[in-house]
């Protein structure tokens, strides 16, 4: 469904036209689709928390230590670089958790030589927020370097009518009623139309549970970080 199909459909609900707008603004409907929309994704996370993943090439430029990421990146999986050896596999960076006040160089030196560390890899990398990767090792684009990012996307606020949400297509009908109840809890306390709406939010929010279950039930290959070791 478009933005302005659910949009549409929130009104008719709550009996609003083009000259009758009862007690919501017209910004205040699509927000609490924005909103449902979060509740959705939140829900979508506990399940399986890699269901939205994205991919990106990075160029790599020499010396180069901190990358841009996409915008809509909510946590980085993965990281490899691949080189213009087709018959090369590429190369894995691994996260390090490790919490550290050493200076880069004295740092790159420890996770190197301290024996209860090896299992980290030299070319660490570690996410700065939602906007920035930051590798422990300079990047060298001589050798034809390319970087590979895998991440778990975030949806993206619903604003043009156009706009589709990025939760699975069959379950759109969340959208509406997980929104009308927000809307209606600001009105209504307790009541049959809050108490039907509450439901519908209910059976929709199992729905989409049970259809995220039904096409997860294999691990990306594509987690290949950190722990365990022995699983690379």
């Amino acid at each position: 469904m478009k933005f302005s199909e659910i949009v549409t459909e929130v009104n008719s609900y709550l009996g609003r036209s083009s000259t009758v707008k009862g007690s919501w603004e017209d910004d205040e409907i699509k927000n609490a689709i924005n909103s449902a929309q979060g509740d959705a994704e939140r829900i979508i996370d506990g399940v399986y928390e890699y269901y939205f993943f994205g991919w990106k090439t990075i160029q790599e430029t020499d010396d180069q230590t901190v990358y841009n990421l996409p915008e809509d990146c909510k946590k980085v999986v993965s990281l490899e670089r691949i080189t213009d050896d087709a018959s090369a596999n590429p190369i894995p960076f691994f996260l390090t958790k490790i919490q550290h006040t050493q200076a880069d160089r004295e740092f790159y030196q420890f996770i190197t030589s301290q024996t209860p560390w090896r299992r980290f890899s030299p070319q660490a990398y570690q996410q700065m927020g939602q906007s920035q990767i930051r590798l422990m090792v300079p990047s060298d684009s001589s050798k034809g370097a390319t970087l590979l990012l895998t991440y778990v996307r975030m949806l993206q606020k619903l604003v043009s009518d156009n706009d589709v949400s990025g939760i699975p297509v069959n379950n759109h009908k969340y959208l509406k009623w997980a929104a009308l109840e927000e809307l209606l809890s600001k009105e209504e306390e307790g009541g049959a139309r809050m108490a039907y709406v509450t439901r519908k939010v209910q059976k929709e929010e199992t729905l989409l549970e049970e259809h995220v279950r039904r096409v997860n039930i294999q691990a990306p290959k594509t987690i290949n970080f950190v722990e365990p070791w022995t699983a690379l």
